[in-house]
């Protein structure tokens, strides 16, 4: 008996001044060749995004985007009219802003397509980057949900920051490797902003419809683009409630963690410790590692605390703890934690308890990620002094260590 051929549908939804980046997103790949089907539903009556839709779409949808019920927009709506008109096995939702990147695309997407054959796994995740350097390299991202297999049953949820509440006790998941799938805006368009915001307050003010992830989101994107002290009460509201998606709990306890610890933090990640609040931090933190142990945050955020209580052998042990956690396990991560933030707390801890080599050592780990930062420069200078002034019987090894110094921490 031959094996069954699954078949791959694309489904996106599109709305107004979104035609640039949809043109983008498909020209990047060849998505002909990669879909069986690819389902564009329109909620604009734009005339570019209509022309540049039916360039690539096989079925193109027009849906209304408000209605009485949803007033500022429904996401989730919209996401269910493609889902609704697809008739392939599996489905794969990218958004109009995402590109795809690897490093032969279209080798990889057949890839894709025999891997499905092969295993059938219910949902495949990809890596989704959220934010970059001026570099272009990744500084934050999450694995996300991207393919999933129709007959499951599962549709999309909430009108904004929608879902797909897939049972992870039931559905078989994997995770695709080689293929990124960054999030590009064009740029920050503050209407789209105004939007979410607008349709997850509508949903949180009513009694009836708000529940866990509408509160999350709301309090998430008021700290993101109005004010983070507003948004404290919802996000302590989530933990004392305890109930829900944990992920959402997670990052509420980590948005309190910044909150209460830090009275600035500046573009490299060097945090100005506000330490009237501790023992608080020290709570919410706890909070989050009883949800999930393995992301590197929040050691990073107890290192912090010891740090401040200028206890700098806790400290230490809480920033090699964080060294030991494994970018790109599912959760909302920070490469720079994983890594270079720690390694320059260790590298200013070493250099106070007098012992260079390993101050040496973990200031070359963080200036490869923080190249023109001035506090790991001044770190740096101060090492290399000691080295020069340190007597050393064997000469040459001296020589040979100053060498060494030079070349990695002289900028």
């Amino acid at each position: 008996m031959d094996k069954k051929h699954y078949t791959l549908a694309l489904n996106m939804i599109v709305g107004a001044g979104d035609g640039e980046v949809l043109d983008r997103c498909l020209s990047a790949f060849d998505c002909h060749a990669a879909f069986d089907e690819i389902v564009i539903v329109m909620t604009t009556n734009d005339p570019k995004v209509k022309k540049i839709s039916k360039k690539y779409a096989t079925l193109l949808l027009q849906k209304q985007w408000t209605s009485e019920r949803y007033p500022y927009g429904d996401f989730a709506g919209a996401r269910n009219l493609a889902l609704d008109n697809t008739k392939s096995d599996y489905i794969m939702w990218l958004d109009a802003d995402d590109v795809l990147t690897a490093a032969d695309i279209d080798t990889k997407m057949k890839n894709l397509r025999n891997f499905i054959d092969e295993f059938g796994f219910h949902v495949f995740f990809v890596n989704y980057c959220l934010e970059r350097d001026d570099s272009g390299n990744e500084t934050w991202s999450i694995l996300r949900e991207r393919i999933w297999r129709k007959d499951s049953g599962v549709r999309w949820v909430y009108p904004c920051h929608e879902q797909l509440p897939f049972d992870w006790s039931v559905h078989k998941k994997s995770r695709l490797t080689g293929v990124t799938n960054i999030h590009s805006p064009m740029k920050l368009d503050q209407t789209g902003v105004n939007r979410n915001i607008k349709i997850l307050e509508h949903e949180y003010m009513n009694p009836e419809t708000r529940d866990q992830h509408i509160a999350y989101y709301y309090g998430r994107d008021i700290s993101l683009f109005a004010s983070m002290q507003e948004c404290v009460p919802i996000f302590a509201d989530l933990i004392q409630g305890f109930d829900g998606n944990g992920q959402n709990i997670f990052e509420s306890a980590i948005a309190l963690v910044r909150y209460y610890l830090y009275e600035k933090i500046d573009v490299d990640g060097f945090h100005k410790i506000n330490a009237r609040y501790l023992d608080i931090v020290q709570g919410y933190c706890n909070i989050a590692l009883s949800i999930n142990d393995n992301c590197a945050e929040p050691y990073v955020y107890l290192g912090d605390v010891f740090l401040a209580r200028n206890k700098k052998d806790e400290a230490a042990q809480y920033y090699k703890k964080a060294m030991q956690k494994e970018y790109g396990n599912g959760m909302v991560q920070q490469i720079a934690y994983y890594e270079a933030i720690p390694a320059s707390r260790l590298s200013a801890i070493y250099i106070e308890k007098e012992e260079f080599e390993q101050a040496l050592w973990y200031n070359k780990l963080a200036k490869d990620f923080f190249k023109k930062n001035n506090a790991l420069a001044s770190d740096r200078h101060i090492i290399l002094k000691k080295f020069i002034e340190t007597e050393i019987d064997d000469m040459e090894f001296k020589t040979w260590l100053i060498q060494y110094a030079n070349k990695y921490l002289v900028q």
